[in-house]
């Protein structure tokens, strides 16, 4: 199914802020090569900017036990 709608996978561990994800994944995001530290800065990096403040709130409500 990833394959054939051309989307990458990836999971996020909240608590630790592991993240897994496939070369697809970050093909979305323009690399062509896998990123080896895939992290909430690089992730944030992608955010647009006016979204960005409100997407790490989002994050830190979410990642409270």
């Amino acid at each position: 199914m990833l394959d054939s709608a051309s989307v990458g996978d990836w999971d996020l561990d909240l608590a630790t802020f592991e993240v897994r994800h496939s070369l697809r994944h970050d093909q979305c995001f323009g690399y062509c090569e896998p990123v080896k530290e895939w992290n909430p800065g690089v992730f944030f990096a992608h955010v647009h900017p006016e979204d960005r403040e409100v997407v790490k709130a989002r994050f830190r409500t979410r990642s409270r036990p």
